[in-house]
């Protein structure tokens, strides 16, 4: 038998329905950075007096989107504010991933209409990611299978502390995806289907 996470088990503290204001800010941030000519230079940030501190550390993170040209996955460069907690850090790349690739070339994975409603990480390196959809996202296997990977990918390559990553649908493990693979165990990094 199936055990399932409850949702609320998993958003503990946490406003229903949303982003926290640190975390909305952070992938503004980082949204602007990507989307805005010169994205990739240190960003200054303003104190409340609206004088500018020392510009923030970067680091190069990945966002991994499908490939058009194959069935494989591919990697694109994002630079993003170092020294955010693993937490923030983990909402600012999925929410990156859901919004699709800034440049021309891969494919976005996963429709507009799907919605990370929550993100948990535990001390040992499990991370839950809870995702929110009313209909199956992929029609075929192939898709849920690049759609899988590309969020375990995405979490595990930028954040040391995830080892694994378990989807939920709906807050359920039990759920779904497109009905090809199973939910119901963690999965870890795939770079063979990086192109």
């Amino acid at each position: 038998m199936k055990k399932s996470l409850g949702i609320k088990q998993m958003t503990a503290g946490r406003k229903p329905g949303g982003l926290g204001i640190l975390e909305t800010v952070l992938f503004l941030q980082v949204l602007l950075a990507i989307l805005l000519p010169g994205g990739n230079r240190a960003w200054a940030d303003v104190n409340a007096s609206g004088t500018a501190n020392a510009p923030a550390e970067l680091f190069d993170a990945f966002l991994y989107f499908a490939d058009p040209e194959s069935a494989y996955l591919k990697a694109i460069p994002a630079s993003l504010p170092s020294g955010m907690e693993d937490h923030a850090l983990g909402m600012t790349v999925l929410n990156a991933l859901m919004a699709g690739p800034s440049i021309a070339g891969p494919r976005r994975i996963f429709p507009e209409s799907l919605r990370v409603n929550a993100l948990f990480i535990t001390g040992n390196g499990d991370a839950y990611v809870d995702l929110g959809s009313e209909d199956r996202v992929f029609d075929d296997a192939i898709g849920e299978y690049l759609g899988i990977y590309s969020l375990v990918n995405t979490l595990a390559v930028n954040i040391p502390g995830i080892r694994r990553v378990k989807i939920l649908v709906n807050g359920s493990d039990s759920g779904a995806l497109g009905n090809h693979l199973d939910l119901g165990q963690f999965f870890t990094t795939n770079m063979r289907i990086v192109k």
